[in-house]
């Protein structure tokens, strides 16, 4: 069942042919600073990098079974249709080169020769109770039909939807979206659902457990 983390209990069995998935460790891997006002926004521009909110302990700790990992980042841009019908013009405080990171990565018993992949997108960085409070009117909309989950730690997650395997989380000053997908079984547990509700929210949790203010 899923428990109010957001994780599946039950039976566990190991073969050849399945990975094994593990928690993000108990004490976090890195700290980021992010300095924000009182009920302000960060610019796009000032965002970390989110090839940051991942490291080699958090990938190795939650997957301990991958091998041939590789980052790859990405850009971002917070322009919404109605500023850009306004104004089209290119602006460096709405876009950054490294707002997205993707995580490419073997796993024993994937099918068709596939690749595992783990992607994080920053949403939003800005005052926490801003953050706080926009990740639970997001919810409402934009959510699965599932309430939030609590992140250990602190934080919250919910699902985007049942038939996407991806979360969107707050973790102190940041919204974030975490994701990805593997063929690979997890002993008794098929890939989809076991990798949407225990493996998904532990990399959330070390992203989450990386950020600090100030």
């Amino acid at each position: 069942m899923i428990t109010a983390a957001g994780v599946i209990k039950g039976p566990w069995s190991e073969s050849a042919q399945s990975a094994r998935s593990g928690q993000a460790p108990a004490v976090s891997t890195g700290s980021i600073l992010v300095r924000v006002p009182p009920g302000k926004i960060v610019a796009t521009d000032k965002w970390p990098h989110a090839c940051q909110l991942l490291t080699d302990a958090d990938l190795a700790a939650v997957l301990p079974d991958a091998t041939e990992v590789e980052s790859l980042p990405g850009a971002a841009s917070t322009v919404t249709i109605e500023e850009y019908a306004v104004d089209p013009a290119w602006r460096r405080d709405k876009r950054t080169d490294e707002g997205r990171c993707a995580w490419n990565m073997k796993l024993p018993g994937e099918r068709v020769n596939a690749y595992t992949t783990v992607w994080i997108r920053i949403v939003a960085v800005a005052d926490p109770e801003l953050i706080r409070r926009y990740h639970d009117d997001q919810a409402t909309y934009r959510g699965g039909g599932i309430a939030p989950t609590g992140l250990r730690g602190g934080g919250s997650c919910f699902i985007s939807s049942l038939y996407a395997a991806y979360l969107v989380c707050a973790g102190s000053a940041l919204m974030f979206e975490v994701g990805g997908s593997t063929t690979t079984d997890f002993g008794d547990y098929r890939a989809y659902g076991y990798w949407r509700d225990t493996v998904l929210p532990e990399f959330a949790v070390a992203v989450a457990s990386k950020i600090r203010t100030g």
